[in-house]
Protein backbone atom coordinates (compact mmCIF):
# COMPACT_ATOMS: atom_id res chain seq x y z
CA UNK A 1 0.00 0.00 0.00
CA UNK A 2 1.40 3.09 -0.99
CA UNK A 3 2.16 6.18 1.85
CA UNK A 4 -0.37 9.09 1.67
CA UNK A 5 0.88 11.96 -0.25
CA UNK A 6 0.21 14.34 2.78
CA UNK A 7 2.70 12.57 4.94
CA UNK A 8 5.23 15.36 3.23
CA UNK A 9 3.37 18.57 4.71
CA UNK A 10 4.73 20.64 6.95
CA UNK A 11 2.93 22.69 9.80
CA UNK A 12 2.53 25.94 8.38
CA UNK A 13 -0.26 27.52 9.92
CA UNK A 14 0.71 26.89 13.66
CA UNK A 15 3.18 29.45 15.33
CA UNK A 16 6.29 27.30 16.09
CA UNK A 17 8.52 29.18 19.07
CA UNK A 18 12.15 29.96 18.27
CA UNK A 19 14.53 30.14 21.38
CA UNK A 20 15.85 33.56 21.74
CA UNK A 21 19.48 33.05 21.63
CA UNK A 22 21.30 36.50 22.63
CA UNK A 23 24.54 37.02 20.50
CA UNK A 24 27.77 35.87 22.34
CA UNK A 25 25.49 32.52 24.34
CA UNK A 26 25.31 29.22 23.17
CA UNK A 27 22.13 28.37 25.37
CA UNK A 28 18.29 30.28 24.97
CA UNK A 29 17.53 33.26 27.54
CA UNK A 30 15.53 32.06 30.37
CA UNK A 31 14.18 33.93 33.09
CA UNK A 32 13.92 34.24 37.15
CA UNK A 33 10.95 31.85 36.92
CA UNK A 34 12.81 29.21 34.64
CA UNK A 35 10.80 30.12 31.39
CA UNK A 36 12.87 30.49 27.83
CA UNK A 37 12.67 33.54 25.90
CA UNK A 38 10.95 32.83 22.50
CA UNK A 39 9.02 34.25 19.78
CA UNK A 40 6.27 32.44 17.87
CA UNK A 41 6.29 32.89 14.41
CA UNK A 42 4.38 30.95 11.60
CA UNK A 43 6.18 29.82 8.54
CA UNK A 44 6.72 32.32 5.36
CA UNK A 45 4.51 29.60 3.93
CA UNK A 46 1.76 30.30 5.74
CA UNK A 47 -1.54 31.90 4.25
CA UNK A 48 -0.48 35.18 6.25
CA UNK A 49 3.10 34.86 4.44
CA UNK A 50 1.99 34.01 1.17
CA UNK A 51 -0.34 37.24 1.37
CA UNK A 52 2.66 39.37 2.58
CA UNK A 53 4.39 37.97 0.06
CA UNK A 54 2.16 38.98 -2.87
CA UNK A 55 1.57 41.95 -1.37
CA UNK A 56 5.20 42.82 -1.68
CA UNK A 57 5.97 41.70 -5.11
CA UNK A 58 2.53 43.73 -6.46
CA UNK A 59 4.22 46.89 -4.54
CA UNK A 60 7.13 46.62 -6.48
CA UNK A 61 5.31 45.79 -9.75
CA UNK A 62 3.46 49.38 -9.23
CA UNK A 63 6.74 51.44 -8.64
CA UNK A 64 8.23 49.68 -11.55
CA UNK A 65 5.59 50.79 -14.10
CA UNK A 66 5.75 54.32 -12.51
CA UNK A 67 9.40 54.46 -12.92
CA UNK A 68 9.37 53.68 -16.63
CA UNK A 69 10.28 49.80 -16.11
CA UNK A 70 13.11 50.77 -13.79
CA UNK A 71 13.36 49.00 -10.07
CA UNK A 72 15.25 51.31 -7.88
CA UNK A 73 17.06 49.35 -5.52
CA UNK A 74 16.31 49.57 -1.59
CA UNK A 75 17.72 51.49 0.86
CA UNK A 76 18.26 50.31 3.94
CA UNK A 77 15.27 51.78 5.87
CA UNK A 78 13.07 50.17 3.01
CA UNK A 79 14.88 47.01 3.61
CA UNK A 80 14.39 47.24 7.67
CA UNK A 81 10.39 48.27 7.00
CA UNK A 82 9.90 44.97 5.06
CA UNK A 83 11.71 43.42 7.69
CA UNK A 84 9.60 44.85 10.21
CA UNK A 85 6.24 44.26 8.35
CA UNK A 86 7.13 40.92 7.53
CA UNK A 87 7.57 39.71 11.37
CA UNK A 88 4.10 41.84 12.22
CA UNK A 89 2.66 39.47 9.62
CA UNK A 90 4.51 36.29 10.58
CA UNK A 91 4.61 36.83 14.56
CA UNK A 92 1.90 35.19 16.74
CA UNK A 93 3.47 35.59 20.16
CA UNK A 94 6.20 35.88 22.29
CA UNK A 95 7.87 36.19 25.79
CA UNK A 96 11.32 38.38 26.44
CA UNK A 97 14.05 37.30 28.06
CA UNK A 98 16.85 40.15 29.26
CA UNK A 99 20.73 38.46 29.00
CA UNK A 100 20.39 38.59 32.72
CA UNK A 101 17.01 36.59 32.99
CA UNK A 102 14.51 38.96 33.88
CA UNK A 103 11.44 38.80 32.32
CA UNK A 104 10.47 41.61 29.57
CA UNK A 105 6.97 42.82 30.50
CA UNK A 106 6.38 44.06 26.82
CA UNK A 107 2.50 42.66 25.64
CA UNK A 108 2.14 41.15 22.69
CA UNK A 109 0.12 42.58 19.93
CA UNK A 110 1.13 44.15 16.53
CA UNK A 111 2.06 47.91 17.56
CA UNK A 112 4.91 46.58 20.09
CA UNK A 113 6.07 43.97 17.25
CA UNK A 114 6.41 47.16 15.15
CA UNK A 115 8.53 49.17 17.94
CA UNK A 116 10.49 46.30 19.40
CA UNK A 117 11.74 44.91 15.99
CA UNK A 118 12.01 48.35 14.61
CA UNK A 119 15.14 49.23 17.37
CA UNK A 120 18.41 49.79 15.62
CA UNK A 121 19.98 47.45 18.21
CA UNK A 122 17.37 44.79 17.37
CA UNK A 123 18.90 43.58 13.68
CA UNK A 124 19.96 40.33 15.19
CA UNK A 125 16.97 39.07 16.60
CA UNK A 126 14.64 40.12 13.47
CA UNK A 127 17.21 38.68 11.13
CA UNK A 128 17.30 35.23 13.35
CA UNK A 129 13.01 35.71 13.58
CA UNK A 130 13.30 35.93 9.60
CA UNK A 131 15.54 32.95 8.94
CA UNK A 132 13.89 30.77 11.26
CA UNK A 133 9.87 31.70 9.50
CA UNK A 134 12.39 31.26 6.17
CA UNK A 135 13.60 27.59 7.05
CA UNK A 136 10.96 24.80 6.46
CA UNK A 137 12.57 22.25 9.22
CA UNK A 138 11.31 24.23 11.64
CA UNK A 139 8.02 23.34 10.82
CA UNK A 140 8.22 19.84 10.14
CA UNK A 141 6.16 17.42 11.87
CA UNK A 142 9.01 16.28 13.73
CA UNK A 143 9.94 19.95 15.10
CA UNK A 144 6.79 20.91 15.78
CA UNK A 145 6.26 17.99 18.05
CA UNK A 146 9.21 19.12 20.50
Amino acid sequence: MDADISALSINVESGIRMPIIYPGMTDPLVDEAGNEGYLELLSKDSAPGRKFFRKLQNTAVKKMWRSGGRLKGLDDEDAVEIEVDKLVVLMTGWHLVTPDGKAINTPFNEANVRKVMSLDGMAWLREAALAFADNAANFTKASSAS
